[in-house]
């Protein structure tokens, strides 16, 4: 016997979603309208994605290449490049190989991300941009954020004839006072411990003190800045209208030039356009599932529940952690071991409701009937076409393209069985409304954690003998929880290397600790370096040096 969870479409549902529909209407109109007086075109320079925004007037403006950080996409960086086009310059936005539509893989140099590559890429977009008829060849200016700002600090190092460099969340310090050219850092308020010291390190490195204070001059290009932003973290500081203000206030004083003062305020329609889409989404499944919904008639305990998604849940990262293997079979950084999971919990969750009978055997009755499988491509299709698509038309790139789309269909696959049993629990007859039910499937995901064997190894390249001027290791021990400290003593000025985690170089200064108990991430002086995950330990990479090249040799290696 099979009974409907879900109601006849009524009056509260059809209220809902014209309101709903009205707000996306607004929400639609106000963003594009941001896109007013603007021309904007896509190309390739080099294998390298790149989106120009430019006043549509077609006189030539000062020009800005724009770089974005680790993980995201030149969508990310779409507040920029309105701002600077609506304030008469010409932003040129790129997608780095590995990220956006790039396709290229990003390579690797041993442990650390292969900075040329990008740094390369990064070069044939300004020289594109140099060359265009519509730009002043003798001002064009490079911004980046998080690694972007690796790149466009090293790009401004080597290239006298950058007039200005702005760093968004600046991870290195290597720069001295009169390069790059007229530098301004801007650092969220709410950010890493690590990255606001970074800031300050490097304004020092070139003839600052404190924050909030200008240094140098313009006409000389030794002009230096340091600003936290108020309210903003790492990533909300690409869309803080004091971000976009101070950003263009910095340009225009670098190339004598007039803005109006516009700044972009598109994300809050953003976020009032993708809540209004996910508020449409309720009335519309209700309307989809209306009689399509099959629940079995027999009631599903509380106790079942935790049995039927508990136990996979506490079984499977067991299974990952003995047989690591398994989570190297997609070629993807985080997906691959999420994949396999979903996977192996789902699947296992099926065989418990089918042996208990929870189940219909007969699957033309239960969920993957035609009726409930053309259900469930429709709702995916609106998510599609009201989540994706405009999100990665405004903010990031949420499309797949090329290998990428074919190893989503690949995860959707492995994902199945795990959302086909979560759904059948929620839905199921018994004690607690269904949204009590969900609540308690999505705690019981989050909460079971791999079982750890923590270690702490250090691999130096030459035990006794250090380079001059990194000085030397002087403690790995254990302690209660297994905590791997590693102390880095002698040194000069303000770091003595670098450390490389996660393929991000970082500054190592005088004295500092590494910190790694159980399942945390490891901590340099309490704040955060890296993600340690479930399956594998975290690498820290020494190198005596401030900025890395390809062939450069590690001094020590730690293994937490």
């Amino acid at each position: 016997m099979y009974m409907q969870n879900h109601r006849k479409f009524g009056v509260g549902n059809a209220a809902l979603a014209l309101v709903c529909v009205a707000a996306i209407v607004v929400c639609a109109y106000q963003i594009q309208a941001a896109g007013n007086g603007i021309a904007r075109e896509t190309l390739t320079v080099g294998g390298t994605p790149v989106e120009i925004f430019r006043p549509s007037g077609g006189a030539a403006e000062p020009a800005v290449v724009v770089a974005h950080g680790f993980s995201g996409s030149r969508q990310i960086m779409y507040s920029i490049g309105y701002t600077l086009a609506q304030n008469g310059y010409l932003a040129a936005l790129l997608d780095f190989p590995g990220h956006g539509r790039n396709l290229t893989p990003m390579r690797q140099a041993g442990p650390v991300r292969d900075v040329t590559q990008l740094t390369d890429a990064f070069g044939q977009v300004v020289d594109y941009v140099r060359a265009r008829d519509d730009t002043l060849d003798d001002q064009i200016a490079v911004l980046g954020h998080s690694m972007g700002t690796a790149v466009v600090l090293t790009y401004g190092l080597d290239h006298a004839d950058v007039g200005a460099t702005v760093a968004l969340s600046a991870i290195l310090t290597d720069i001295t006072p009169s390069r790059p050219r007229n530098l301004l850092l801007l650092t969220g308020a709410l950010e890493f411990a690590n990255l606001r010291r970074n800031a300050l390190a490097a304004l020092r490195n070139g003839g600052g003190q404190e924050p909030g204070t200008l240094y140098g001059d313009f006409a000389a290009g030794t002009a230096r800045q340091l600003e936290f932003v108020p309210n903003t973290e790492h990533v909300t500081i690409l869309f803080s209208r004091q971000t976009l203000t101070r950003i263009t206030q910095w340009l225009d004083a670098a190339f004598g030039h007039t803005s109006s003062g516009w700044t972009d305020g598109r994300m809050t329609w953003v976020l009032v356009l993708h809540v209004a889409a996910l508020g449409l989404y309720l009335p519309l499944s209700e309307w989809v599932w209306w009689k399509r919904a099959p629940i079995r008639g027999r009631r599903m305990r509380v106790r079942d529940l935790l049995l039927f998604k508990g136990v996979p849940a506490l079984l499977t990262p067991i299974v990952l952690w003995a047989l690591p293997p398994l989570t190297t079979l997609i070629p993807l950084a985080v997906a691959n071991y999420l994949a396999v999971y979903f996977f192996l919990a789902g699947t296992t969750s099926l065989l418990l409701l089918r042996a208990r009978g929870l189940l219909e055997r007969r699957t033309r009755r239960g969920w993957l009937r035609p009726g409930c499988v053309g259900a469930g491509f429709v709702l995916f299709a609106y998510l599609v076409l009201a989540i994706f698509i405009p999100g990665d038309q405004t903010w990031t790139s949420l499309v797949p393209t090329g290998q990428r789309a074919l190893w989503f269909v690949v995860l959707a696959v492995l994902g199945f069985p795990y959302f086909l049993a979560d759904t059948s629990l929620t839905y199921a007859r018994g004690r607690g409304q269904t949204l009590w039910r969900f609540a308690l499937t999505k705690v019981i995901f989050l909460v079971p954690r791999a079982p750890t064997e923590p270690r702490a190894v250090l691999h130096p390249a030459s035990p006794s003998v250090p380079p001059p001027g990194v000085g030397h290791v002087r403690r790995v021990r254990r302690a209660r929880h297994v905590s791997a400290r590693l102390a880095v003593a002698g040194g000069h000025r303000h770091h003595v290397g670098l450390c490389v985690v996660h393929g991000i170089p970082i500054p190592v200064g005088v004295n500092c600790t590494f910190v790694c108990r159980g399942n945390a991430a490891p901590r340099r002086s309490g704040e955060i370096l890296g993600e340690r995950t479930r399956k594998s330990e975290v690498t820290l990479v020494f190198y005596p040096c401030n900025r890395l090249h390809s062939d450069q040799r590690p001094w020590a290696t730690l293994l937490i």
